[in-house]
């Protein structure tokens, strides 16, 4: 269930039963825009914690649910100036939420609210399954600071205050290919424009999450169940991606079409692959951190 801190439209909200799970934002706001509340639906952390930190750093209000049902409840409760929506989510996915959102016969208190799609696919036809249903715009996944703030500048009634774009930290010595596509950090701080604290956050979510992640795709390999399979390796996929682990993204990207596919042969024999990519790549990610705090 979800549950919403107090401020901005809060006294219009019933009270709703707190869950751990659900992650809240807020931080002082200035200029245009000042009064935007912002829904994100996103069931993966590090995806999850990258939509809130860009929101954060662009001045935003932001609360967010695990899945679409937890959105429907939080927009019956409080009118919110625009939803970020992820397409691939348990209980109910991104499609289903919005057409509901867009029903007369629900009871969100807002029928018209902005939905912007966010996910991995960018694929003509993800576009398409998303305009059939009401959504506005579409993000693709890893969501960087640019993309959002001008999306958002289109859909919210107020505007947003414009966040003037940094350079990435210069890398302290050359990378090879090789190791660019086991991480490649410097695409994650261009993406965050050069915001170290936000990236470190999007890392130790990564390191923190992942493993269970993994653990339960092998369960869910294990009794084949497609449906499952195919969503849990889309979540890596994108946790993966946002830690600039691009082997790891592949992989899972492999896996997923794979399990969507039926092809039980060549989700089995990626499976091993997905731990080992896994595994070099956190520690990259733990190697990277050490380096850091030493030239501190």
């Amino acid at each position: 269930m979800f549950s919403a801190a107090d401020g901005g439209n809060s006294g219009n909200a019933k009270a709703l039963d707190p869950d751990p799970a659900v992650t809240h934002r807020e931080s002082p706001l200035s200029g245009v825009g000042m009064n935007a509340r912002i829904l994100v639906a996103e069931d993966n952390p590090a995806n999850r914690e990258v939509a809130l930190g860009i929101l954060k750093k662009l001045g935003l209000r932001a609360d967010a649910v695990t899945n679409g049902a937890d959105a429907i409840s939080a927009l019956e409760s409080i009118d919110y100036d625009l939803v970020v929506m992820d397409m691939r989510m348990p209980v109910m996915d991104g499609i289903e939420a919005a057409r509901r959102i867009r029903s007369l016969d629900s009871a969100v208190r807002n029928h018209q609210v902005p939905i912007v799609a966010m996910t991995a696919n960018a694929m003509e036809s993800d576009w398409r399954s998303c305009i059939a249903v009401g959504m506005n715009d579409f993000v693709v996944k890893p969501v960087s600071v640019a993309t959002l703030r001008d999306t958002l500048k289109k859909w919210l009634p107020t505007g947003v205050t414009a966040i003037p774009a940094t350079a990435s930290p210069p890398v302290s010595s050359p990378t090879t290919e090789s190791e660019m596509a086991v991480f490649d950090p410097a695409s994650v701080l261009s993406r965050l424009e050069g915001d170290i604290a936000l990236a470190q956050i999007v890392f130790e979510t990564f390191l923190e999450d992942l493993s269970s992640q993994i653990q339960a795709l092998k369960k869910l390999v294990a009794v084949r169940e497609a449906a499952g399979c195919a969503r849990q390796a889309h979540s890596i996929r994108g946790a993966a991606a946002n830690a600039g682990g691009e082997s790891l993204r592949k992989l899972a990207a492999e896996m997923e079409k794979a399990a969507d596919a039926g092809d039980w042969g060549l989700v089995i024999t990626r499976m091993d692959e997905l731990e080992r990519q896994f595994r070099l790549l956190s520690e990259a990610i733990k190697e990277n951190e050490r380096t850091s705090r030493s030239n501190r």
